[in-house]
């Protein structure tokens, strides 16, 4: 049976061991977090709008003696290039996903803006409806599957969806760009089943959501927006990152225990 240890070890030799080519005990975690997939999948709707932020870092040209303040272009508000795109949660560098927040609220969290900060915002409506992995939610078990499954196959179960959802979910570094290597691999994993993004919790704002798309041409610019920044909220991300484990252990125990 697979416990949240298994999946601590996948995730560390993923980044220290092996990426590309999995040995047999690691390639039976996938085969599971395959598996799993159905149960954590969720459609988002057509005409959903998500939003996106940029710091403006003082963009201005001089004209007729005055200081114009400009904004970035709508292109400029999308997915960072590919030829340039560094390691981010989802996606390793040199491949693009389109981060995006389900509010504007979460979209300028998300930037880790500074006092004083000018903040240009624009929001993405879904041209259609996607099909997700939704790690915000608890893995969802048919009465079927509950009735003819083990108190340990569920336990397999709970511990591998939390590992995932909790390696989407908790705060890292900014320079530990190994520690995204397990989500970056999950990430593309969903992606090659079909699955055209991923929604996670917000690390910077509590008990609101993320999606990464995969393919920017599911959205289309809705409208624009700016704002500026006088003042932050400061949340202790360590004691988030405990109390969603320790919520999640909790739940987990009263499924496993039924």
């Amino acid at each position: 049976m697979f416990t949240y240890k298994d999946w601590e070890d996948f995730c560390n030799y993923l980044i220290y061991t092996n990426r590309y080519v999995l040995d047999d005990k690691r390639k039976a975690i996938v085969d599971e977090i395959t598996k799993l997939a159905k149960q954590g999948e969720d459609i988002i709707k057509k005409d959903t709008i998500f939003w996106r932020a940029r710091i403006n870092f003082n963009k201005f040209k001089f004209e007729n003696n005055d200081v114009i303040l400009l904004h970035y272009t709508q292109e400029e508000m999308l997915n960072t290039p590919p030829e340039v795109v560094g390691s981010g949660r989802a996606n390793p560098p040199g491949i693009s996903y389109l981060y995006l927040a389900e509010n504007i609220e979460t979209a300028i969290a998300e930037v880790k803006p500074y006092l004083g900060a000018r903040i240009d915002l624009i929001s993405l409506r879904l041209k259609k409806d996607i099909k997700i992995i939704n790690f915000q939610k608890p893995v969802r078990l048919s009465t079927v599957s509950l009735l003819s499954l083990s108190k340990e196959e569920i336990e397999k179960i709970n511990n591998i969806w939390f590992g995932m959802q909790l390696s989407f979910s908790v705060p890292l570094p900014p320079d530990d760009e190994l520690g995204y290597i397990p989500t970056q691999y999950i990430a593309e994993l969903f992606k090659n089943k079909g699955y055209e993004g991923i929604v996670y919790e917000s690390v910077q704002r509590k008990d609101n959501y993320n999606l990464v798309l995969f393919n920017r041409s599911n959205v289309e610019p809705a409208r624009r927006d700016e704002r500026s920044i006088y003042e932050i909220e400061y949340i202790d991300n360590v004691a988030y990152a405990r109390k969603k484990v320790e919520e999640g252990a909790a739940r987990f125990k009263r499924v496993t225990e039924s």
